[in-house]
């Protein structure tokens, strides 16, 4: 595992997304993972640190270009995509020879023969997972045999809660809740680490709690009659034991 001492800053993260919004807001391309910019910024962490040399993604993506070029060299990002044309559209703009991106349907999703859930056994196990596309709790389920002992698997999305009862057969695991309802936040899970160990997690929730606050401030959540979203990290089925 290696060290990167360069840690996000708040003036940092805040000035990169504010860039990105002004680019989509004029109609610039930006060919980047659709999250905002400090769950990107962990991920990078996560990636530097732990120098995955098997890396598999559900749900292809600006994600599938982007995320390959913090690998470690020798290393192989393996990505499923259940949409036919984006697959294609994925498939068309990658150039990195370590990246192979796959069509599967999930035209059986709850009879166990979805081939979008199944089709990564062949490919396994892992040392990175990354959760971001359709049926994300079977996606969950089978994560738990394909991850390594030491690797980590990453829930995008995680503020949807539907997803953490999936987590609690990790021996390992915790989620980061933002102030967005539905979309964003980040859930993580290993068996054999604790979660603390694969980025600095506690920078990271001082940012996360920060641009929360900030966030409600600007969307005045915190007048009379409004209710104000903050940040929650914790261990799925053990809320209130507090922050690790």
């Amino acid at each position: 595992m290696t060290t990167n001492n360069n840690a996000p800053s708040l003036v940092t993260q805040v000035s990169k997304g504010t860039v990105r919004r002004l680019r989509k807001l004029i109609g610039l391309p930006i060919r980047e993972p659709y999250m905002v910019q400090r769950e990107i910024d962990l991920l990078i962490e996560i990636l530097q640190q732990l120098q995955p040399k098997r890396c598999l993604e559900y749900g292809s993506g600006y994600s599938t270009l982007y995320f390959p070029a913090f690998l470690p060299e020798g290393a192989t990002w393996y990505s499923i995509e259940h949409h036919k044309e984006w697959h294609e559209r994925i498939f068309e703009m990658n150039t990195n020879p370590a990246v192979t991106i796959e069509y599967a349907s999930t035209a059986h999703p709850d009879d166990g023969r979805n081939e979008y859930v199944l089709r990564p056994k062949e490919h396994g196990p892992f040392d990175f997972i990354l959760v971001d596309g359709v049926n994300r709790e079977a996606c969950i389920t089978m994560a738990h045999k394909l991850l390594k002992p030491d690797g980590l698997l990453v829930v995008h999305d995680a503020n949807r809660r539907q997803y953490h009862g999936a987590l609690t057969p990790f021996t390992y695991r915790l989620v980061m809740e933002d102030s967005r309802r539905t979309a964003g936040g980040m859930a993580f899970a290993s068996h054999r680490r604790p979660i603390g160990s694969y980025f600095r997690l506690r920078h990271h929730a001082r940012l996360w709690h920060i641009q929360a606050i900030l966030t409600n401030i600007g969307r005045f959540k915190y007048l009379p009659g409004r209710r104000a979203k903050p940040c929650r990290i914790f261990r799925p089925g053990q809320e209130n034991a507090g922050t690790p």
